[in-house]
């Protein structure tokens, strides 16, 4: 038993035997880190670490050439799709969950 039930969120699901939280396309991995396919435009904001999201991220927090990049040789490592949501430090997936419990 893990500690998901301490901070209130939901069973988590293996992935080739490794703990994760499922993906609930919150767009928090393609705004913290692009992926080797990504672009990002603008500069790196190095005082805080920050730079701006992905620009094939679209509206719905999706990848805008999932298709292309999924059939390249070695797309099944990287990018991690979803790997942002099994992040501890991604607020937005919190967020996300707390909004949608509400409605």
């Amino acid at each position: 038993m893990g500690l998901h039930w301490l901070f209130g969120i939901e069973e988590l699901m293996e992935i080739d035997g490794v703990p994760v939280q499922e993906c609930i396309n919150c767009g928090y991995c393609c705004r913290k880190t692009p992926c080797p396919f990504g672009e990002v435009e603008g500069e790196i904001d190095t005082a805080i670490g920050a730079m701006n999201p992905c620009r094939h991220l679209t509206e719905d927090n999706m990848c805008g050439i999932y298709d292309q990049i999924i059939g390249q040789p070695g797309a099944e490592l990287s990018p991690a799709f979803g790997a942002g949501c099994s992040s501890v430090l991604n607020g937005d997936r919190q967020n996300l969950l707390r909004s949608s419990r509400k409605s």
